[in-house]
């Protein structure tokens, strides 16, 4: 998926995707789903704030259907259920509401958009799609907003972490190496400590250890020239590991045979697989809310 869109398409996405939820609950038993009512209600309530008459339009775009139907909707919007959704619908509007937009991502270099990261974790947009690794959320998040800022190829990135520490953090290798990333001290001590990053921030933490495994990816990038559309992943992964040399070294292209396989773990989702996941989420939804 293009970075662009990806960035707060699952905000934008489930908004939608929690009215059409609600209007489920309501036909679904019916066996009847209007499209036409879906398509209303995204296209006319995209800021979700009038919930209260909605509920109104359901019913009365619904007032051909039996009378038992009509009164299974009301069966269903108990004052509990009502409530349970409206919450639901607050809390998906507010989950973004501090986030950075993509002009304030690309208007911050690197290292203060790290520490601002670090510092204030709720400006970090959520990107709606997460691998099933030993890796948090929000560390997922992190990767693709510097992803989108940077050009590195968030494959490449998810790829190495396996190799590296499969996603663990708060160990140093016999070699020096720290953090789920694996940076090694001899070489990147000083700079990581210039960049405001203690020792135990890079062993323990992913924001600093994540930060400092894109300055040296970013540095790749720049090297070889390479942008968002144009790179080649076993010159990336190389590079991160022994730098522009590790076609002469065996242990360097052994790396990079490691790595390679691995990137394909980490898929690109299309539009229509982000949307089906979504809607998948939108299922768990309505599980939530003790609707069989």
């Amino acid at each position: 998926m293009n970075k662009n869109k990806l960035l707060n398409y699952k905000l934008k996405m489930k908004r939608a995707i929690l009215l059409s939820a609600y209007t489920t609950l309501l036909i679904a038993q019916s066996g009847k789903q209007n499209t036409n009512d879906f398509n209303k209600i995204e296209t006319t309530n995209e800021d979700l704030n009038n919930f209260d008459n909605q509920m109104d339009i359901i019913k009365e775009n619904n007032r051909s259907v039996t009378a038992g139907f009509l009164a299974d909707i009301n069966d269903y919007l108990t004052p509990t259920n009502v409530e349970i959704i409206k919450n639901e619908i607050e809390n998906v509007k507010s989950s973004n509401a501090n986030a950075l937009t993509e002009d304030e991502i690309l208007a911050m270099d690197n290292l203060e958009l790290s520490h601002a990261v670090y510092n204030d974790p709720t400006i970090l947009p959520k990107y709606g799609y997460y691998y099933d690794i030993s890796m948090p959320e929000y560390a997922q998040d992190y990767v693709r907003m510097l992803c989108f800022k940077t050009g590195v190829p968030y494959k490449a990135v998810f790829a190495i972490l396996e190799q590296e520490s499969h996603f663990q953090t708060g160990i140093i290798s016999s070699t020096d190496d720290y953090g789920a990333p694996q940076i090694n001290k001899y070489w990147f001590g000083d700079i990581w400590l210039s960049r405001g990053w203690s020792d135990s921030q890079i062993q323990n933490e992913w924001i600093p250890s994540l930060d400092m495994m894109f300055y040296i990816l970013v540095n790749d990038i720049n090297y070889y020239n390479y942008n968002a559309s144009y790179f080649r992943y076993d010159n990336i992964i190389g590079y991160y590991h022994q730098h522009i040399n590790w076609r002469n070294a065996n242990d360097g292209v052994e790396y990079v045979e490691l790595v390679l396989p691995k990137l394909d773990h980490y898929p690109e989702l299309t539009d229509e697989e982000y949307e089906e996941i979504l809607s998948d989420q939108s299922l768990t939804l309505q599980k939530s809310l003790n609707y069989e």
